[in-house]
This record gives C-alpha cells, sequence and structure tokens, in this order.
C-alpha cells in the first residue's frame, strides 16, 4: 500500500534497552525512494567518532543495521591531527557517499578536505578542536539544545558564520550522544535529504 511494489524496503530496527531488557522496535522505515542516487544498503558512510569512544559504538551500528556500508576508523584521543591525518586517508581511500562526525568526529570532519561530500555533523565540538571556523553549504547539523557537553549555541554560530539555512541545523534528542530513537530517525532522515540534494546538484551540473 505504499505504491512502491517491487522496490524492498531498507531494514530499519533499532536495539534499546528498557528496565534491563533488550527490547527491539521499528524507527523508521527508509525506501529507495528516498535515496534518487543509491540504494540505501549500497550508501558508503565515513562515521568518525568522537572522543573517548571507539568504533563500533551505537549510531555506526545503527547505520549498519540499516543497511549502509559504514567505515569507522579508530581515532586516538591524544593526538588530534593523526586524527585528521587519518580521516583524511580513509576518505580518499574509501570515497564515501557522506561522511558523518560525531562530537570531536565532527570537528575531524571539519578539517579534512572532503570535496564534494556531504557531511551530517552530530554535536560538533568544533571550537575545541581543529581550525576550520565554516562548514560547507553540504552540511547539515544535528544537535541536543540541552547538549550538557557542546553548547546548542555553537552548532547556531557555525551555521550563522557558515551562512546556511536555519533549516541546516536540526534540534534533536535531549543529551549529547544522540542515540534516542528520535535522534537516530533525524540521523537518517539527514542522510536521506543530503543523498537527494546531491542528484539535484548533479543533475544540475548536467
Amino acid at each position: 500500500g505504499d505504491g512502491l511494489t517491487g522496490e524492498p524496503h531498507c531494514h530499519v530496527l533499532a536495539m534499546l534497552l528498557r528496565g534491563g531488557e533488550r527490547v527491539s522496535r521499528p524507527v523508521f522505515t527508509l525506501r529507495p525512494a528516498q535515496f534518487p542516487q543509491h540504494r540505501c544498503h549500497a550508501m558508503k558512510i565515513l562515521f568518525l567518532h568522537g572522543f573517548g569512544a571507539t568504533p563500533g559504538g551505537t549510531k555506526p551500528t545503527f547505520l549498519k543495521a540499516n543497511g549502509f556500508a559504514v567505515c569507522n576508523p579508530l581515532l586516538p584521543n591524544d593526538d588530534f591531527d593523526a586524527c585528521v591525518r587519518i580521516a583524511q586517508a580513509e576518505c580518499g581511500r574509501y570515497q564515501p557517499d557522506v561522511i558523518v562526525g560525531s562530537s570531536r568526529g565532527g570537528a575531524v570532519a571539519l578539517n579534512i578536505d572532503s570535496g564534494q561530500t556531504p557531511l551530517v555533523l552530530l554535536c560538533p565540538a568544533w571550537k575545541r578542536w581543529g581550525r576550520a571556523p565554516t562548514v560547507k553549504s553540504n552540511t547539515l547539523i544535528l544537535h541536543a539544545e540541552a547538549d550538557e557537553a557542546v553548547p546548542f549555541a555553537h552548532s547556531v554560530e557555525l551555521v550563522r558564520r557558515s551562512g546556511l539555512p536555519d533549516s541546516a541545523l536540526i534540534r534533536t534528542g535531549s543529551e549529547h550522544r544522540l542515540i534516542d530513537p528520535d535522534s537516530l530517525d533525524s540521523l537518517l532522515r539527514a542522510i536521506a535529504r543530503l543523498a537527494g540534494s546531491g542528484e539535484e546538484k548533479g543533475a544540475s551540473d548536467g
């Protein structure tokens, strides 16, 4: 009844913990039509984790569970320049369709040469790490207004400095990690939105 006969839906399932019990619940069903240029199962994501995190966290695992191919390199805690070098090398090797950077990983994403690859930044800690004062036009930022680690106002300032529309900043979640169902849903929607924008840009470029 969705008008997409013959087009399989991409599988979406979030695993949550409730009272110590592992609970499975659907969060958001992505359809291939939302990704004009790519099948969602074929899209490649370079995920840059935050300070103190390691590969295989909740968000990259969630993206993999939704059918994305995810490159999630280990970024050292004590050397930001090394993080940038690692991310730059992986970007060149992996050729991702979208780069997702979380917290310090968002700052890493800002400080690499990502060409025309879209960015999704999750509570980016750009004032604490790196030297990039602005983001490129095909960037979306997700941030919780009650973020206790990186002030929401920092993302407001980043959007303003970069000349982006207000719609580039998406308010979601209730704390810094953005691992609640609504935030994970917003992450998927942001990727879908950027994938569609990329297709439109490619069409206009001829």
